[in-house]
């Protein structure tokens, strides 16, 4: 199959974007690695914790009230002077995109096409979505409803091409005039054109949803064991 064919379709599309963004996971993670070991010998709060600028926008200062309890306080004034470095922006758009998308792809593949199980197929449909689950649920990242508009747009994105890319004569890997049957723009404008509206905003919201679920499910799962990790030392304190 000719590689200007193999890019037509939008699992290849959703297989790049999730390598890149575990590219660019792993550089991210490398490089705060190594900046934290050089600073650590600075004071502990001369530098800021990713997650929390990326969750909250702001930084989290120490408190105390009048009765001496100490608790965590956001700093607003601070908060409107961060701003959040651009690579970690791009890392944070391609989350949206690569996860929700791809969580999509799986989805609709087996849902509209399916039949072949070859290892690559089950690499790019299935191991995709096993990859993002596994990755949501080990990581901090957040994530955020109003997000779905990344995804979203990708959706967009790629459906203005198939329509390009039909009306310049393209033609599928078998030579038919269409990248899938169900956007057959010359045969079944029709059947294309609901395939099109319902799978941007319909499928591609609901699967961004499902990766905010999974984060939901996760940060209950944190707080569940941090909940009974707590118990466990006031019965150990107690019992001393």
């Amino acid at each position: 199959m000719p590689p200007e064919i193999i890019w037509i379709h939008l699992s290849e599309w959703g297989y790049a974007l999730l390598t890149l963004h575990t590219l660019l996971s792993a550089a991210l993670c490398f490089t705060d690695y190594y900046k934290s070991r050089s600073q650590r010998g600075e004071a502990p709060d001369a530098t800021l914790s990713s997650d929390v600028v990326m969750a909250t926008g702001c930084t989290i200062s120490p408190t105390t009230t009048g009765g001496g309890t100490t608790q965590a306080s956001v700093d607003q004034d601070s908060a409107q002077s961060l701003q959040i470095p651009w690579h970690y922006k791009l890392y944070w758009v391609l989350y949206n995109v690569a996860f929700g998308g791809g969580i999509c792809i799986t989805i609709l593949f087996w849902a509209l096409i399916g039949g072949d199980s070859s290892a690559l197929s089950i690499l790019i449909h299935a191991m995709n979505s096993v990859t993002i689950v596994i990755d949501v649920m080990v990581s901090g990242l957040p994530c955020r409803l109003l997000h779905f508009v990344y995804p979203l747009t990708f959706g967009v994105v790629y459906i203005l091409f198939t329509v390009i890319y039909w009306a310049a004569g393209g033609t599928g890997p078998d030579g038919q005039p269409y990248i899938y049957p169900f956007l057959d723009y010359g045969g079944g404008p029709a059947l294309a054109a609901i395939v099109a509206v319902l799978g941007v905003l319909v499928a591609i919201p609901l699967c961004h949803c499902i990766v905010f679920a999974l984060v939901v499910a996760r940060e209950s799962l944190v707080r569940s064991l941090k909940r009974r990790q707590s118990d466990n030392q006031n019965v150990d304190v107690t019992a001393l």
